[in-house]
């Protein structure tokens, strides 16, 4: 797997970490072209399942076998679906926010980009069939 994203590039995980210590700045997003706008921020990234917005609710109760969950962020989605029994692996590019998914729990919570997507999924089957 690549390296993830250098320190300075890594804005979403520093929120992340940040969002975790307490601090409740907003996410701000910020396009080449100019364009600015607030993202969804730590009341989303970190929220409970209860909070969720009603349709994520219904999706996630669809989720059948074992779970790759790619851009894991602050690994909402992964720590859920693990606490429900899944089987969860977590690949995101940010090693602030691989840092925090398993500071918060997630078992399998990964460095890598899309372009390691197939190594990774490669990694995460032996994986299974060693356990099976």
């Amino acid at each position: 797997m690549r390296p993830g994203l250098p320190s300075p590039q890594d804005a979403f995980g520093h929120a992340i970490v940040d969002w975790l210590a307490g601090v409740r700045e907003p996410e701000l997003v910020e396009r080449d072209d100019g364009f600015i706008e607030t993202g969804a921020g730590w009341e989303v990234y970190l929220a409970p399942f209860e909070d969720w917005h009603d349709v994520e609710r219904r999706a996630i109760r669809l989720v059948r076998g074992r779970v790759v969950d790619v851009g894991c962020g602050a690994g909402r989605v992964s720590l859920h679906l693990q606490e429900q029994g899944h089987d969860v692996s977590g690949l995101d590019v940010s090693p602030l926010a691989v840092r925090a998914c398993r500071e918060r729990g997630l078992l399998d919570a990964s460095l890598g980009s899309l372009e390691d997507l197939d190594a990774f999924v490669a990694r995460v089957l032996e994986d299974l069939a060693e356990r099976t």
